[in-house]
């Protein structure tokens, strides 16, 4: 048990931001510091107008549409097993969402949480709406290296419960049957068979 304390207590040491430079240069500490987190997200994800020319242009671009048979496919009611090969690719050991449950609970307690759990993916998708619970996650900021006291020099990493892991790995795996259809044939990454090389 000791051990146990020391190492998260050595690990909380790392993991702590105790003050944060301001655009002046000036450090701010304490309750200062929601002040300059606040103003560095504001101008990261501020929003920026579009070229109203690009806007209008771009949709035209587009001349690729799913065919009658991929878009069924698309549309095709999931299944038990479509859900279970999408949560066996997520990795063990890996930390939870705000609700704690790993991808191993879901594994261990298939029999019983998969056909509940599918109907809920039904249900959300007949609603078009995530649950709340799917809404949340836990915002943990890594050290990327560098001065401790600078914003930049971290990543926000947003920890997601692991029923919406799947749901999003069920996506992904009825996208990949039809991107090569949708995507130009000049882009090579992210479509499957085809590499730069």
């Amino acid at each position: 048990m000791a051990y146990f304390f020391k190492a998260s207590r050595a690990r909380w040491g790392t993991s702590t931001i105790v003050g944060l430079r301001r655009a002046d240069g000036t450090l701010a500490e304490g309750p200062a510091m929601l002040a300059v987190a606040e103003s560095y997200y504001a101008e990261l994800f501020s929003w920026w107008a579009c070229d109203p020319v690009a806007e209008a242009y771009l949709p035209d671009c587009v001349s690729a549409r799913l065919g009658g048979e991929e878009a069924q496919s698309m549309e095709a009611d999931m299944t038990l097993e479509e859900v279970w090969e999408a949560l066996l690719p997520l990795r063990d050991c890996r930390a939870p969402g705000h609700d704690g449950l790993p991808k191993e609970f879901y594994a261990t307690f298939w029999h019983l949480l998969g056909p509940d759990l599918l109907e809920v993916y039904k249900a959300l998708l007949e609603r078009g709406a995530l649950s709340a619970s799917m809404r949340k996650g836990v915002l943990v900021l890594l050290h990327k290296g560098g001065d401790r006291t600078e914003l930049g020099n971290w990543w926000p990493l947003t920890l997601l419960t692991t029923d919406c892991k799947v749901l999003a790995k069920l996506a992904t795996a009825r996208l990949r049957w039809v991107m090569g259809g949708l995507v130009s044939k000049d882009q090579t990454c992210g479509v499957p068979g085809r590499s730069c090389s």
